[in-house]
């Protein structure tokens, strides 16, 4: 009578234990449900121990991890020193000697196979932080290819039982129900993400191309539409360089683009040409789509930039040009003087011009005329320069000119021309006095000559000149 007393006491309990279990089991999607891996991985884990020893009994131990980056981060652990554990940089390849890629595997003194794959230092801590291990069960889950956590339980060694074919099925069942969790909240997650991504690049402000990893247009928005001229049917399959890069842009759009390719981001200022031909000023940011299996594309943002670059190239022009001639001001010809003191396109020669009588001008009829004057010279000395020519006002009535590989004899050539000019204009134009400018000149013809000494002999020059025609012809 006992004995049927005790064998019916053991199946109530086995009973007990089974409704737990399916309980358990029943329990365990809607807790999943709750939560989303992307913001509430850890949680998910340490849901999944803990049931995880709901349903297998004989474990003692545990353990629940994460990989990221290369590295363990342990998550929860049961028995184990978690505090100690998580201060130690373990390696992926640590907890990756077995093939435990979404199956359920038993390792046996699993300490001694860590061994193999850390430094000496690293394997005591893990042995210090780990209770002595008879025997785990273990798996890896994996989503798209990646190992991105696991379960270790443990039974302490010296016990005599063992993991039998049951507690497998159940931890194979948890494995099954995560992973399908996991997949499906990531999918879940994607696709928010996809949505929102889908409503920033319709609405964006800037202008964005979708591209494939050669370059191929996929997508366009609305501002990249608007900035370009070219709707999606017409860029759609369309290399990016031969819808909006200029022929003599070809060059720096395959550098930017194989940079890319190679997983580089790039910012860069550039020009792009739009459907009618004409050049935007473009600050440019791209980089490439990548997930976990790799690069899938490559993200083209554009901006118009060219309100900014012609108020940059005003300010430019201002910084180094005269208001009131246009020509190079005094900051620009030092600049360029101190760029071609090291030329060797010699010899090079430096004509400084001085109005004469300016302040008489000024005194007599006003700086009105006398800026007739200022305006007048400008005009003479830019209409007889080449391109490459330097024409500067240096001072109220004093100009420079740089003139590249010119000797003597072209120097005096130029001067003539000059005085020419000036005789004509004082033919042809009605001013209330002659225009008149002393003329002085010097010429680099060495490299080790210092072309600032050079100006300034050049500059002696044209004031001796100045005094010889003032006693000549004096105003005052």
């Amino acid at each position: 009578m006992n004995d049927i007393k005790k064998e019916k006491q053991k199946c109530e309990k086995r009973v007990i234990e089974l409704n737990n279990t399916v309980e358990c089991l029943l329990n365990l999607p809607d807790k999943l449900d709750k939560l989303k891996i992307k913001d509430e991985e850890e949680i998910f884990w340490k849901e999944l121990l803990l049931v995880a020893f709901n349903l297998i009994k004989v474990a003692d131990y545990g353990s629940v991890y994460m990989y990221i980056d290369g590295k363990v981060k342990l998550v929860e652990t049961v028995g184990h020193n978690l505090k100690l554990l998580k201060q130690l940089d373990i390696k992926e390849e640590t907890f990756q000697l077995h093939k435990r890629e979404n199956q359920v595997i038993i390792i046996n003194k699993i300490l001694n196979t860590t061994k193999k794959n850390e430094d000496n230092l690293t394997f005591k801590k893990i042995s210090k932080a780990t209770l002595a291990i008879k025997e785990t069960m273990t798996f890896d889950l994996y989503f798209n290819g990646k190992a991105v956590g696991g379960i270790s339980l443990d039974i302490k060694k010296g016990r005599e039982e063992k993991f039998n074919d049951i507690d497998i099925k159940l931890l194979r069942y948890l494995l099954h129900i995560s992973k399908s969790f996991y997949s499906k909240d990531m999918e879940k997650q994607y696709r928010m993400q996809q949505a929102y991504f889908q409503q920033l690049f319709n609405e964006s402000t800037e202008a964005i191309a979708l591209l494939d990893n050669n370059g191929i247009i996929l997508k366009i928005n609305k501002s990249f539409i608007n900035l370009f001229g070219y709707s999606n049917k017409e860029s759609k399959g369309i290399s990016i360089d031969d819808l909006i890069v200029p022929d003599n842009k070809k060059e720096e759009g395959l550098k930017y683009l194989n940079k890319i390719i190679n997983e580089k981001e790039i910012e860069v200022e550039a020009v792009r040409k739009n459907k009618f031909g004409g050049n935007i000023d473009v600050s440019l940011h791209a980089f490439p789509i990548k997930l976990d299996y790799g690069q899938i594309g490559i993200y083209a943002i554009y901006n118009d930039i060219s309100k900014r670059k012609k108020e940059e190239a005003r300010i430019k022009y201002l910084s180094f040009h005269d208001h009131l001639t246009g020509l190079y001001n005094r900051r620009f010809f030092n600049i360029e003087m101190q760029r071609l003191d090291n030329s060797r396109h010699l010899p090079i020669s430096i004509i400084v011009a001085d109005i004469n009588d300016l302040k008489y001008i000024n005194d007599k009829y006003g700086h009105t005329i006398g800026d007739r004057y200022i305006k007048l010279v400008a005009n003479i000395l830019i209409n007889i320069t080449r391109s490459d020519d330097i024409v500067s006002r240096v001072g109220g009535d004093e100009y420079a000119i740089i003139l590249i590989e010119n000797g003597l004899k072209e120097t005096k050539s130029f001067l003539d021309r000059i005085n020419n000019n000036i005789k004509k204009y004082n033919i042809k134009n009605n001013l209330p006095e002659k225009l008149n400018i002393a003329l002085g000149f010097s010429i680099k013809k060495k490299k080790e000559e210092n072309l600032f000494k050079i100006f300034e002999k050049a500059d002696k020059e044209m004031y001796k000149r100045k005094i010889k025609m003032k006693r000549e012809n004096k105003k005052y």
